[in-house]
C-alpha cells in the first residue's frame, strides 16, 4: 500500500490494461505531467468530465498517488468556481484501495472495436492505442509525455536484380523483435512450440512457468532484427519484374525509454492465434545496442526508384498540371515513365489514388496490427500498409498487389500530407531493465497479464489489486520489456 503502490481492480479481463497503466504511471515523466505539474483550472472546459480523456488520466494519476496529497489544493479551491458534479468526480476518496479505472477504460476504448469490449486483449496493441489516444488529445503547446518512447527506424531494401537500394524511415514507440529460431523453423513444426499446460501457471514466481522448448538470448533477437532478410517476390521498379530483394533495419535514433516487444504469438494452420514456448535470457543485463545504430548512406549506392540520374522536364510537368493533375502525382508519373508525357498522363488519369489520404469516407475500419506487421515484414512501411489495407477492405493479398502497382505514388502522397508531428530524441544506446509485462496462457485471447516494476531498489509485482514484493521476477518470460537509457549518473539520480 501507499503512494505509487496502489492496486487496480480487474474490471473483467482488464489485466492487460492494468499492467500497462502501472508501467506507464511509474515513470517520472507521466507522474509529473498527469499529477504533479498540473494546472487544474485547464481541465474544466467540458460539462461531461466522464468523457474527457485528459481529465480522466489526471484523475487516475491522482488515485495512484493520493497519499502524496492533492497538489496546489488551496489554489485549486480559491481560483475556480466548480460545478458540484465536477468537484465530486475529481475529489473521489481514494483512501479505500485499490482503485477501479472504469471511466478511464471507457474513454480510452471509446469507438475501438476491441478495446471498447470486456474481452481479453493484447497488451502491446493496447499500449500503442493508449499512446495514440494521448497524442490525439494533448495540447500542441504541451511537452508530449509519449515522446520519451519514440525512436526512428531506418529500413534499407536492396533489389537483387539491379542492386539499387531504397532507404526509408519511420518513427515507432515499441520495438518488436521476432524469435530468430522460429524464423528458421519449418511451418509444420510450429505445433511443437506451443505451451502445453498453461492452466497451472502462477504469475508470482518464474520458476513455476513450466518447461520451455526454445531458448534464445535477447542479444540474438536484436541481431536478428538488424540482419538482412530475403523478400522472395519483390517487384523491381527498375525492371518491372518480380525477383528477390533483401531488407535490413537499424535504429537511427535511440529513445530515453525503450519498449521491447517479443512476437510470441502466431496464427496456426487452423487460423487460431497461438503462443510460442520461449525463454529469453539476458534481459536483466545492461544492454549495449550501439551496434544497431544506422550508418551513413554510401555514396556509391543507387536509388531504387530514381535510378542513376533523372531530370524533371518542367515543361511536361506544367502541361500535366494544366490537365488538372496533382503536383505529386505529376512528378512521380514523369519519373516513372522517364519524361514520356503520354504514358505519364495516361497513368495519372487512371491512377486509383485520392489526392487527400485523410479523406476517410467509405473507409474500411482501422486494420488489425497483425495484418500491418505481416505487410511490413515483406518490405512495406507502416503508413503504406495501413493505407493499402484500408483501400482493399483489410485483404492482405489484395493490399500487397495494390502496393506493388502503386507503391511509389502512395509513399509520395503519404509523405506529402501534413501529418501530426512527433518528436524522437536520441542519445547513448545503453539500457537497463525497469519493467516487465508478462503473459501467462496459451493465447492472446485468454490467460492473464501481470507487471513487474523496479521501484525503490526492489522488484514489485502488480497483479491487478495485489501489489507485493517479487523475490524472483520472470526475466526470461516477459512479453513486453521497458528499458531506461542507462548511465551510472542517470540511474543514481
Amino acid at each position: 500500500n501507499g503512494s505509487g503502490f496502489t492496486g487496480l481492480n480487474n474490471l473483467g479481463n482488464s489485466c492487460y490494461l492494468n499492467s500497462i497503466l502501472q508501467v506507464l504511471f511509474t515513470l517520472p515523466t507521466f507522474v509529473n505531467f498527469f499529477y504533479k505539474n498540473v494546472d487544474y483550472s485547464l481541465l474544466f472546459v467540458e460539462n461531461d468530465v466522464t468523457t474527457n480523456v485528459m481529465f480522466q488520466l489526471r484523475k487516475f494519476a491522482r488515485g495512484l498517488y493520493f497519499r502524496d496529497g492533492f497538489p496546489d489544493v488551496d489554489n485549486f479551491f480559491t481560483s475556480i468556481q466548480l460545478k458540484k458534479e465536477i468537484l465530486k468526480e475529481m475529489l473521489v476518496d481514494y483512501s479505500n484501495l485499490p482503485i477501479t479505472p472504469l471511466h478511464l477504460r471507457n474513454v480510452i476504448g471509446k469507438g475501438h472495436r476491441e478495446f471498447s469490449t470486456s474481452k481479453q486483449q493484447d497488451a502491446q496493441e493496447y499500449l500503442l492505442h493508449f499512446l495514440n489516444i494521448i497524442d490525439r488529445n494533448i495540447s500542441s503547446t504541451d511537452n508530449n509525455p509519449c515522446d520519451i518512447f519514440r525512436f526512428t527506424i531506418q529500413d534499407r531494401i536492396e533489389c537483387l536484380q539491379t542492386h539499387h537500394v531504397q532507404y526509408s524511415t519511420r518513427i515507432e514507440s515499441v520495438l518488436t523483435l521476432s524469435i530468430p529460431r522460429l524464423t528458421n523453423c519449418d511451418e509444420d513444426k510450429t505445433h511443437d512450440l506451443e505451451l502445453t499446460s498453461p492452466k497451472e501457471l502462477d504469475p508470482l514466481e518464474n520458476d513455476q512457468l513450466g518447461s520451455h522448448k526454445i531458448n534464445v538470448s535477447i542479444v540474438e533477437c536484436f541481431e536478428n532484427f538488424q540482419a538482412s532478410h530475403t523478400i522472395s517476390e519483390f517487384l523491381s521498379p527498375v525492371t518491372n519484374t518480380l525477383g528477390s530483394a533483401t531488407k535490413s533495419s537499424t535504429l537511427k535514433t535511440f529513445p530515453q525509454y525503450l519498449f521491447v516487444h517479443f512476437g510470441k504469438f502466431y496464427v496456426g494452420e487452423d487460423w487460431i492465434p497461438k503462443k510460442l514456448d520461449v525463454e529469453i535470457s539476458g534481459s536483466e543485463e545492461i544492454l549495449d545496442l550501439e551496434f544497431l545504430r544506422s550508418q551513413p548512406i554510401l555514396d556509391n549506392e543507387t536509388d531504387i526508384i530514381h535510378g542513376e540520374t533523372f531530370t524533371l522536364n518542367q515543361g511536361l510537368f506544367l502541361q500535366l498540371l494544366e490537365f488538372g493533375c496533382d503536383e505529386v502525382l505529376a512528378e512521380k508519373a514523369l519519373k516513372m515513365f522517364n519524361n514520356d508525357f503520354d504514358s505519364a498522363l495516361s497513368w495519372v488519369l487512371n491512377a486509383d489514388l485520392p489526392h487527400n489520404l485523410h479523406d476517410n469516407r467509405n473507409e474500411a475500419p482501422e486494420p488489425d496490427i497483425r495484418l500491418i506487421e505481416s505487410m511490413m515484414d515483406i518490405g512495406f512501411n507502416h503508413d503504406q500498409a495501413v493505407y493499402a489495407l484500408k483501400k482493399t477492405s483489410n485483404n492482405v493479398e489484395r493490399a500487397i498487389d495494390y502496393l506493388f502497382s502503386h507503391s511509389e505514388e502512395v509513399s509520395s502522397l503519404i509523405h506529402s500530407q501534413n501529418l501530426p508531428k512527433v518528436n524522437s530524441s536520441d542519445g547513448i544506446a545503453n539500457y537497463k531493465l525497469i519493467s516487465i509485462v508478462s503473459h501467462i496462457g496459451s493465447s492472446t485471447f485468454s490467460g492473464h497479464y501481470v507487471a513487474h516494476i523496479y521501484k525503490d531498489d526492489r522488484w514489485i509485482l502488480f497483479n491487478d489489486e495485489k501489489v507485493t514484493e517479487s523475490k524472483n521476477p520472470p526475466f526470461k518470460f516477459g512479453y513486453l520489456y521497458l528499458y531506461r537509457r542507462y548511465s551510472k549518473k542517470t540511474m543514481d539520480n
